[in-house]
């Protein structure tokens, strides 16, 4: 009963403090939902000057990254827009009403580019679907989904070598908390062959990580409470994973093999102390930089609407001899935005790092100093999950 006490403390004033945070920063929805999403650009020194960017435009209530508390009307169908540094539109794929889009990239398969994406029903904070691998003219070269009990979700679908992909899922389960049993998300991350579907590895948050250890309380109505989040997953080029977990603050080294959790970094059960200045929460994106010595993450640091504090693009450096995770660099954005939900960086050969400003609606590219050379945003209520910049293109 503790649980479900602490559960709707939380629920009811993130449900307030949401519809104020959208009354005062003026995100709301467009009032003409068939209006197409704009895209305008304030600063543009990008160095290569070319190339494009892949968005896949949401408004803010109806993005399935978001977490949410209950359903929205149903919006325009959702579009998966290409465009040029400059704003310009160089194409546009639009799915049929009902469906809604989201994670949308260019990764490499079978030693071509090629684009993906994942595609389904939007779920309150995460997403029910199926990934999808198309051509450049949007052809589908392949489309699979998850085994019974289990959906795709938005949040990665991440090329991996040999064909396979790492993507993730939010399974409702039940636990004991307290000797009570409770309903909970059971975040999932599986390693799919595309071409096959045959699921080579699947890994369980339930199985590793105690609920106890999430940070928010935050209950997903008719499913339960989602004590983990999982939003990332990447190789660490050993056979093992880098997860991200949103509501327990924390990355974790997943064993490949076993499953079992190597190191922990942040969360209230990190095995490496963290310096105070490289501290993070409510992160996203986290991914291996320089070799894999460095870790770089999208650090929200609010968890919801008006808390928290600037969200910022951070590495910082585990050191495993001496037991504490550094700071190598922290890029917030001069306005200081605060995104209380989604948001990426993708690093580029230059030294520039690209990225979404999640609810915020910014896309900006910092260069190798930390400084703005990139700076733009969708109409006022519009989000997209994750922002890439491809100077070649496709």
């Amino acid at each position: 009963m503790r649980l479900h006490s602490a559960i709707r403390r939380t629920l009811i004033p993130l449900a307030a403090s949401l519809a104020l945070s959208l009354a005062a920063t003026g995100m709301a929805l467009p009032a003409d939902a068939a209006t197409p999403t704009g895209y305008h650009v304030a600063v543009d020194r990008l160095s290569a000057g070319e190339g494009v960017i892949l968005l896949a435009p949401n408004s803010l209530l109806d993005n399935p990254a978001v977490p949410r508390l209950g359903t929205v009307a149903e919006s325009s169908p959702a579009e998966l827009d290409v465009r040029e540094p400059s704003g310009r539109l160089v194409a546009r794929h639009t799915l049929p009403r009902g469906v809604t889009a989201g994670n949308f990239q260019i990764q490499t398969l079978d030693g071509r580019p090629v684009y993906t994406w994942w595609q389904g029903q939007t779920g309150l904070g995460h997403g029910s679907g199926r990934y999808v691998v198309a051509d450049r003219n949007f052809r589908t070269l392949h489309e699979f989904g998850l085994p019974a009990g289990a959906s795709g979700d938005i949040h990665e679908f991440r090329l991996l070598d040999g064909g396979r992909a790492a993507v993730t899922s939010y399974v409702p389960a039940h636990t004991v908390v307290g000797g009570v049993q409770v309903p909970v998300i059971d975040s999932r991350f599986y390693v799919v062959d595309v071409a096959t579907g045959h699921v080579d590895v699947e890994w369980s948050s339930l199985a590793h990580v105690p609920v106890s250890r999430t940070v928010t309380a935050l209950a997903i109505p008719g499913q339960g409470l989602d004590y983990f989040h999982i939003n990332s997953v990447f190789p660490d080029g050993h056979g093992n994973y880098l997860v991200s977990s949103r509501n327990t603050s924390a990355l974790y080294l997943v064993d490949g093999r076993t499953g079992g959790i190597r190191w922990t970094i942040g969360g209230k059960a990190s095995t490496l102390k963290v310096n105070p200045d490289a501290t993070f929460g409510f992160q996203h994106d986290a991914e291996f930089t320089a070799g894999g010595s460095e870790i770089r993450v999208f650090d929200n640091d609010s968890g919801a609407p008006g808390t928290g504090r600037p969200s910022s693009i951070l590495t910082i450096r585990p050191d495993f001899a001496t037991g504490r995770v550094s700071l190598v660099s922290r890029i917030t954005h001069p306005t200081h935005i605060t995104a209380w939900a989604m948001g990426n960086a993708q690093q580029l050969s230059d030294g520039t790092v690209f990225g979404g400003w999640g609810t915020t609606g910014h896309v900006s590219a910092f260069d190798s100093r930390g400084q703005l050379v990139y700076d733009a945003t969708l109409d006022s209520g519009q989000t997209t999950y994750r922002a890439f910049y491809y100077p070649q293109g496709i």
